[in-house]
C-alpha cells in the first residue's frame, strides 16, 4: 500500500472538506481579493484563501448575495486575517448576510477583527459578522476585538437560523446586547464554541432577546462582563442552555452567570455555573418581571453575589417571577436561593449540596474528578452522556 506524503495527505484532507465536485477559487493567486472570488463562484463551489492578513475594500463588508458556497482558509485562522479596520467613523464588518442564505453558506477558518457596526437597531448589529433574515454556518473561525454600538460585538443575528460551531469568540463589545453573540428573534444554533472575555451591557457573553430560542449547546462560556448576564441574558427569550461550562463572569449588577426576565423561560440543563460574580444580586442565576426557568442536572458553585449568591427571585419591575430546579446540585441548597415576597422557588426532587469535586477550579478546570457525588446523580430519566 503506498504511504502518502505529508503534502499528498494534507491535498487529500482539503479534497474532504471542499468535496470533491466543488470548483475551487483561489485568492489572491487567481482572484485579488475575498469579494472577487466570492462574486466569481457559483453555488456550490469554494473560495480558498490562502494565507495572508486581508484589508481593504474587497477584503471586508463580504457578502455572498445569496449564493451558497464555502469561503474557507488554506491553512486556519492563525494564518489567515481578516482585518476590517472598522471605526465609529469608518464602520466595516468582515462579512453581512441578508440574502437568505442557508447553511450551505460557510465561513471557515478565518481571524475576523477590527469591524465596527455604527448605529442602532440592525446597523449596530454585528461587528464582526451579521446575519438578517440568514442562516449561513461559521465554522472554526477566531472573532475578536469587533465592535457593535446595538448586538452583538462578534456576531449578531437577527432573524436567523445561522450555526455558530468551534468558534473562539473573544474580546469583543457591544453597546446593548450580546458582547460576544446576540440573537434578537433568533434561533441559531451556537455549539461547542470558546466564548470568553467579551463585554457588554447585556448579556457579555450571548445575549438572547426579543422572543429568541437559540440552542446554546457545549459552550465554554468564561471571563465575560456585563451590567446585566455576565455570562448569558435572556431578554423575552427562551433559550435551550444546555451542557455548557458558565464559568468566572461578572455582571456589575444582576446575573453573573445568566441573568432572566421579562417572560424569559429559558431551559437550562447539564451545565456547569460556577464561580460567576455578581455585584449585586444572584451570582449564579438571577430572574425577574414573569422570567421562569428550569434547572434540572446541573451545578450551582462557588458564585458570588451580595444576595443569593447562587439564585436571586426579584419580584420588582411590577413582575414577579420563579424558578423550577431539579437533579441539581447547588451550593448552600435552597438557602442559597434569595426568594423576594410573591416570587416562587420550585425545589423539586433530586437536588443536592455537596463539593462536585472540580479537577482544579482554581485553574479554570471544571471536569468532575472520579468520586464527584454529581456523577450519575442527575434524572435518571434523562439520556446518560457516558452511554
Amino acid at each position: 500500500m503506498k504511504k502518502l506524503t505529508t503534502p499528498a495527505l494534507a491535498a487529500a484532507v482539503l479534497g474532504l472538506a471542499i468535496g470533491v465536485s466543488a470548483t475551487v477559487y483561489h485568492v489572491p493567486s487567481q482572484y485579488p481579493t475575498i469579494q472577487a472570488g466570492i462574486d466569481a463562484a457559483p453555488e456550490g463551489d469554494t473560495v480558498l484563501v490562502a494565507d495572508g492578513t486581508y484589508t481593504g475594500d474587497g477584503n471586508r463588508d463580504l457578502d455572498f448575495g445569496g449564493v451558497n458556497m464555502v469561503v474557507m482558509s488554506e491553512n486556519g485562522p492563525e494564518v489567515t486575517i481578516i482585518d476590517c479596520e472598522g471605526s465609529e467613523q469608518d464602520p466595516h464588518r468582515g462579512f453581512d448576510f441578508h440574502c437568505g442564505e442557508d447553511s450551505n453558506s460557510v465561513v471557515k477558518g478565518f481571524t475576523i477583527r477590527n469591524g465596527y457596526a455604527s448605529g442602532s437597531g440592525l446597523a449596530g448589529m454585528g461587528g464582526g459578522i451579521r446575519c438578517d433574515t440568514s442562516s449561513p454556518t461559521f465554522e472554526g473561525n477566531m472573532i475578536r476585538e469587533n465592535t457593535a454600538e446595538d448586538g452583538g460585538g462578534g456576531i449578531g443575528c437577527r432573524v436567523s437560523y445561522a450555526i455558530i460551531k468551534g468558534n473562539t469568540i473573544t474580546k469583543n463589545a457591544s453597546g446593548w446586547s450580546g458582547g460576544g453573540v446576540d440573537c434578537a428573534i433568533d434561533d441559531s444554533k451556537i455549539l461547542g464554541n470558546l466564548i470568553i472575555g467579551n463585554i457588554s451591557a447585556r448579556g457579555g457573553g450571548i445575549g438572547c432577546r426579543l422572543g429568541s430560542a437559540p440552542r446554546i449547546f457545549g459552550n465554554m462560556i468564561a471571563g465575560n462582563v456585563a451590567v446585566y448576564g455576565g455570562g448569558i441574558q435572556c431578554f423575552s427569550g427562551s433559550p435551550t442552555i444546555a451542557g455548557n461550562t458558565i464559568t468566572a463572569n461578572m455582571a456589575d449588577w444582576w446575573g453573573g452567570g445568566i441573568y432572566c426576565d421579562h417572560n424569559s423561560c429559558p431551559t437550562i440543563a447539564g451545565n456547569t455555573i460556577a464561580g460567576n460574580t455578581a455585584e449585586d444580586h444572584g451570582g449564579g442565576i438571577y430572574c425577574s418581571y414573569y422570567a421562569r426557568p428550569r434547572v434540572t442536572n446541573s451545578i450551582l458553585w462557588g458564585d458570588s453575589a451580595s444576595l443569593g449568591q447562587e439564585i436571586y427571585l426579584s419580584s420588582g419591575w411590577g413582575g414577579t417571577s420563579a424558578i423550577d430546579v431539579e437533579y441539581s446540585d447547588v451550593e448552600g441548597g435552597s438557602s442559597a436561593v434569595y426568594v423576594e415576597p410573591e416570587s416562587r422557588l420550585h425545589w423539586m426532587e433530586g437536588n443536592i449540596d455537596a463539593d462536585p469535586i472540580f479537577v482544579e477550579q482554581s485553574w479554570g478546570d471544571y471536569r468532575l474528578l472520579w468520586g464527584s457525588p454529581c456523577i450519575d446523580s442527575g434524572d435518571p430519566d434523562s439520556l446518560d452522556p457516558d452511554g
